[in-house]
C-alpha cells in the first residue's frame, strides 16, 4: 500500500507500528468476549460442582463409559461416512 517499488520477500520481516486507537479499539471490542467466558467458565465450573456432589462414584463412571461408547459410535460412523474410503463410499 506504500509507494515502494521493492516488493518483499519470503521470510522478510514487517515492522508495524500499532496506533493507540488500533489497540484501545482491539481491546474494547474483546474486553466483552472475555467477560462473558469467564462468566461461562464460572457458571460451568458451579454446575459440575453440583452435579460432582450429585453424582456418587458408581454413577460418575456410568456417565463416562456412556460418553466413550458415544465417542467409539462415532468414530465409527465417521469411518463410515469417510467419502474417500468409508464402507458406504465403496458402494
Amino acid at each position: 500500500m506504500g509507494t515502494s517499488p521493492k516488493y518483499i520477500n519470503e521470510g522478510d520481516t514487517l515492522q508495524v507500528i500499532l496506533s493507540p486507537d488500533m489497540m484501545s479499539s482491539v481491546k474494547s471490542t474483546l474486553t466483552p468476549a472475555v467477560d462473558n467466558i469467564n462468566k461461562t467458565l464460572i457458571a460451568l465450573e458451579a454446575v459440575i460442582m453440583k452435579l460432582n456432589s450429585v453424582i456418587g462414584p458408581n454413577r460418575k463412571n456410568n456417565i463416562e463409559s456412556i460418553v466413550a461408547n458415544l465417542n467409539t459410535s462415532s468414530q465409527r460412523l465417521k469411518d463410515l461416512l469417510n467419502t474417500q474410503n468409508g464402507s458406504l463410499a465403496k458402494h
